[in-house]
């Protein structure tokens, strides 16, 4: 392992070069970032090494690094997730007066779905199943964030979780998954049958910003009776009719393409 220089000014100014670098380059190998910022390769792997460990910077399966999400909700954690919370409160809460189940706003963060907002409804309490922070490929919020990126970046992600194991419906196939997001994008949202937690169903759909990429998502959770297959359907559209409002209100065109780079 290289030494840490003594100098703390100059351990953040080869971090920050480092950033900057994956912040104009996205999929640099340690040389290429060793090149761009003048660094010996054993300093720029040190960097990029802890950055992953932090969780701001996802190394994919051909060593190549990037930014992660993380990165941006630094600032968009005070900015515009306050924001979305502000503009969601009123549209949760008529989604939990219709339908009686939970409602909740969740953010891509750092390859986890991280719910930053819900609202309870008195049948059920989110929180004996659930954490703030879930598996995207076992919940209908990470589904519905995902559907919509480009595929490198959700193999990414994806190995981020390792399709891990959390009941028996738990989608651990690689094949299998893609498929899912498949028909998230055909349907316009995403669908969550007992995967993460058993005697939890979830239904969520994405909130597009003015560019067209997916920001948030808005979703409803309930027990498997409240969300049986005769009702999802219906529940479904009511949740992505809600996240398109939401959209509009960042800017996003209704009719417009959804954003999706390869």
């Amino acid at each position: 392992m290289p030494r840490v220089s003594a100098n703390p000014a100059n351990n953040v100014e080869r971090v920050l070069l480092v950033m900057e670098a994956l912040a104009s380059h996205s999929g640099l190998t340690i040389s290429d970032v060793a090149r761009m910022v003048n660094l010996p390769k054993s300093s720029a792997s040190y960097v990029l090494q802890s950055l992953v460990r932090t969780g701001y910077v996802l190394r994919d399966a051909d060593s190549r690094y990037r930014l992660s999400n993380k990165v941006t909700s630094l600032g968009r954690s005070r900015v515009a997730v306050s924001e979305l919370r502000t503009i969601a409160l009123p549209v949760l809460t008529r989604i939990v007066e219709r339908t009686k189940l939970i409602a909740c706003l969740a953010v891509l963060d750092g390859g986890e779905a991280l719910f930053v907002h819900k609202v309870d409804a008195p049948s059920i309490r989110i929180d004996d199943y659930v954490s703030p922070r879930m598996d995207t490929h076992a919940t209908a919020a990470g589904k519905a964030l995902l559907a919509y990126l480009p595929e490198r970046e959700v193999e990414v992600v994806v190995g981020h979780s390792g399709l891990r194991r959390w009941t028996y419906n738990t989608i651990t196939a690689r094949d299998r998954f893609a498929v899912e997001l498949q028909q998230t994008r055909d349907r316009g949202y995403a669908l969550d049958s007992e995967e993460y937690a058993r005697g939890l169903r979830c239904v969520a759909a994405p909130i597009f910003g003015a560019l067209g990429n997916p920001e948030a998502c808005v979703g409803i959770a309930g027990r498997p009776e409240q969300l049986s297959d005769n009702l999802v359907t219906t529940l479904g559209r009511l949740v992505r009719e809600s996240a398109l409002m939401l959209s509009e209100q960042l800017g996003y065109r209704r009719g417009a393409a959804p954003h999706l780079r390869t």
